[in-house]
């Protein structure tokens, strides 16, 4: 009964750790329930301790039982050494810091590390008389307290930066508000000073805003402007004629460039510009008017017509030019571009406009701003030129990666006057780029979620083999109904849990394309029977009739992989044993041309065709109740067809609702010569199995230990621990290497791991075997242990049948060495 309550203790803790998410409270409920348990009086948490000038700090975090020291919360006191380290261990008063014991009210405290930064301590005048070990059972129970107080300590983390970023986003607010006014300012300010003539219209024609150079057109101010038409300044055919390209411009959709003759009233200048009127558009796309910008072009006449002959030689030049050309003249505005530059982007010569704007639609979003400001740089004289890449939109659709190449051509007064630029069609080239990303993406997925399986895997089995294992054993040693009938669902809970993360190891390998069948000689009837074995009990249970049919004339070995056949049927078995409440479950197997067939029938609750449409995908039953009334991963019967396509087979299923189903395994049928057993040693199936065989453990998980010894001398074994693999070595140095039969081997360990210790073991006695224990179950673990130099591995948690036959198979074959 000390065990069934060491573990309804340690379950205790174990729900009381996982269900708070702030540390102050985790701390007190922790400390609490260890009062309540242990019958300490009073206790109090130590936390952030820290070293400083080889004096050790610690800061109380948490009193309860002690109203005095409940004051002192947060007090900073000086450890003492005897309370430094790791150990869990009963102490007298003398190892308190005088803080804590003035008045001497304490003479006993138990001392409990949860990791190097905090430690409990729970106080008593009186020494304990619990008949509990105290300093052994909490090792597990501080293990997960460490990891709960780090995850409460990222959470409050995590909600102060949450309150620290929502103020600064209030601060950059109040920054962004202040520099939209400033930016406003000086918008205006640009406006008022630069010499063209801006000015902006609702879509009525009617003048909203203009500049200080356009005032000087009309000869008024902007407050007298607005609110009235061109008609109101100019005579009827000329604002007609402004009118007419304002509308223009709003159907068109996009910026219009015009030649206008302007006189000026304010002192009668009559000049040519060049205006540029654009819609001005809601997100929505309502246009709310149109904003004009003309600039005086009469002196810039004379300078175009001189660069007219060269131009057209220029242009001749880009005509003959394979790689796409584009010319845009800064003078005139110009732009030009070649056949091959439009060709590229899938259209013909006249489809495309020759103007800025068609660049600017064409180019991606995402690319255009830095683009543009390598151009608006070329102008502002900060550099000649430049090399980028950028994606254009192809006429049907799709993205055309470019790669550009720009340069500047300059007066003598170094004014820009021309762009060059060349397009190069990358879009291969960056294809090719894009699938080796990918590629190196997808392999580094893929290695993350092997390592995190492996890691999973590794975590869940470590506690499995202490529950399954002391399952087991309070199972055989008590005899009592109550308590064996306990243990037994004990070890069965365990082994559905192991069942649950099998099925996951062996879908993510499958969907990794990482699982591999064997193909060895194995007796066809042998799995069978193991198969059926597993579920008759089950069936049994139910008062079902379970009957097996073998065919005559099959042969007796065949070759496959008999573990992955029996997996198969024992999925389909259980499922018909689950999905059946009265009638029968029948197996038969059969030979079918090159095939062996095994053929499972029920008279269960049938299915639907929806409902066997679905059957096969992952995670999925045959309806959501399904898995309320039944249980289950939803992943058996995927994992199953998958071996069986790997294996070179099929399954096969047909099923009416309220009649039963029928599922049918196909795989080939390949006979096989017997395998020679003549070696193989006759041993009882239970008890001294192992009589007289002299093993060397090591193994760092003190209930592990306890498992090992308990499973292995029930069989008559001779056992030595280690808790890791330098102790190990030293073992078999100064025991000498004769004196063991075989070692066991955990494979993670600290100080010295599994595999350097057996490395170092076969450099020592390359004779003696050494087979690893590992929670990692995944292929690649089971490479790395034979790597290393061991001749088998047994996966946690620990099956006693499979350990101590795979313990009789070396044993054997080493007495049968030469």
């Amino acid at each position: 009964m000390e065990r069934e309550y060491i573990l309804s203790i340690l379950y205790d803790l174990t729900l009381t750790i996982g269900g708070e998410t702030q540390l102050d409270s985790l701390l007190r409920k922790v400390l609490q329930r260890l009062l309540y348990h242990t019958a300490f009086p009073a206790g109090l948490v130590l936390t952030d301790n820290k070293t400083e000038g080889g004096t050790t700090y610690g800061r109380i975090a948490t009193v309860v039982g002690d109203h005095l020291l409940e004051q002192r919360n947060g007090q900073i006191l000086e450890l003492p050494p005897t309370l430094t380290d790791s150990s869990i261990e009963l102490l007298n008063a003398t190892a308190l810091p005088t803080d804590l014991n003035r008045n001497e009210k304490y003479h006993y405290c138990l001392k409990l590390p949860i990791d190097d930064t905090s430690l409990i301590l729970l106080l008593s005048p009186h020494k304990p008389t619990s008949k509990l070990p105290l300093t052994q059972i909490f090792k597990p129970v501080l293990a997960n307290l460490s990891r709960s107080i780090l995850l409460c300590r990222n959470s409050e983390q995590l909600t102060r930066t949450l309150e620290s970023d929502r103020d600064q986003a209030r601060s950059d607010l109040a920054v962004a508000l202040e520099r939209s006014e400033r930016e406003r300012t000086l918008l205006r300010s640009l406006n008022d000073t630069i010499p063209d003539l801006v000015w902006l219209k609702d879509p009525d024609g009617i003048y909203l805003a203009c500049n200080r150079a356009f005032e000087g057109l009309y000869g008024t101010t902007e407050e007298k402007l607005i609110g009235k038409s061109d008609s109101d300044f100019v005579s009827g055919d000329l604002a007609d004629f402004f009118r007419k390209k304002d509308k223009a411009a709003l159907k068109a959709g996009v910026p219009s460039v015009n030649e206008e003759w302007l006189t000026f009233a304010s002192n009668g200048y009559h000049g040519l510009f060049e205006t540029i009127k654009t819609p001005l558009k809601t997100e929505e796309g309502k246009i709310l008017g149109v904003p004009g910008i003309a600039r005086d072009i009469t002196g810039r006449k004379q300078t175009e017509e001189a660069l007219r002959v060269s131009e057209e030689r220029f242009e001749l030049a880009m005509r003959a030019a394979n790689d796409g050309l584009w010319d845009w003249n800064l003078q005139t505005n110009a732009v030009y571009y070649s056949p091959r530059w439009k060709s590229m982007l899938g259209y013909e010569d006249h489809e495309l406009e020759n103007a800025f704007s068609t660049w600017v639609k064409l180019v991606n979003a995402d690319d255009k701003t830095k683009t543009l400001a390598l151009i608006e740089d070329c102008i502002a004289g900060k550099s000649d030129g430049f090399v980028t890449e950028f994606r254009m939109c192809h006429k049907e659709g799709h993205w055309v990666f470019i790669l550009s190449r720009a340069v500047m051509v300059r007066d003598d007064k170094g004014q820009p006057v021309r762009m060059t630029d060349t397009h190069v069609d990358i879009s291969e080239r960056k294809a090719a780029e894009r699938a080796i990303m990918e590629k190196e993406k997808a392999e580094a997925t893929a290695q993350a979620k092997s390592q995190f399986l492996a890691n999973m895997s590794h975590e869940i089995r470590t506690p499995l083999n202490g529950v399954l294992g002391l399952a087991k054993m309070g199972e055989r040693e008590n005899s009592l109904q109550q308590s064996h009938e306990l243990f037994q669902r004990i070890g069965t809970s365990g082994q559905h849990l192991l069942n649950v993360v099998n099925d996951i190891l062996d879908f993510s390998k499958i969907d990794a394309g990482k699982l591999v069948v064997e193909n060895q000689p194995f007796m066809l009837m042998t799995s069978v029977d193991n198969a059926a074995n597993l579920i008759r009990s089950q069936a049994e249970e139910k008062h079902l009739l379970f009957h097996v049919d073998v065919a005559d004339k099959l042969p007796p070995w065949v070759k496959g992989d008999a573990l992955r056949l029996e997996q198969i049927l024992v999925n389909m078995l259980s499922n018909a044993v689950k999905f059946t409440e009265q009638g029968e479950v029948n197996l038969q197997v059969q030979a079918q041309e090159n095939n062996l067939l095994f053929r499972v029938s029920d008279t269960g609750i049938g299915m639907s065709e929806n409902q066997l449409a679905q059957l096969f995908k992952p995670f999925e039953q045959a309806d959501s109740s399904t898995t309320r009334r039944f249980g289950g991963t939803g992943l058996g019967l995927a994992i199953s067809i998958n071996l069986a396509k790997i294996m070179g087979g099929d399954i096969q299923a047909t099923s009416r609702v309220g009649e039963g189903s029928e599922f049918i395994l196909t795989i080939p049928l390949v006979p096989a010569d017997q395998v020679d057993e003549s070696n193989a040693p006759v041993t009882p199936t239970t008890g001294s199995r192992l009589q007289g065989v002299r093993l060397l453990a090591a193994e760092d998980v003190d209930i592990n230990r306890l498992i090992l010894e308990d499973l292995l001398m029930e069989e008559g074994a001779q056992v030595i621990f280690a808790e890791n693999g330098q102790q190990a070595l030293k073992l078999l140095q100064e025991q000498g290497v004769s004196s063991f039969d075989l070692v066991l081997m955990d494979v993670q360990m600290p100080v010295m791991d599994g595999y350097e210790a057996t490395r170092r073991i076969q450099e020592m006695a390359p004779g003696l075997p050494v087979i690893g224990l590992t929670a990692h179950a995944l292929e690649k673990e089971r490479e790395r242990c034979f790597a290393a130099g061991m001749v088998d591995h047994v996966t946690k948690p620990i099956d006693p049948e499979r350990l101590i036959a795979t313990i009789q198979r070396h044993i054997t074959r080493r007495s049968y060495a030469p």
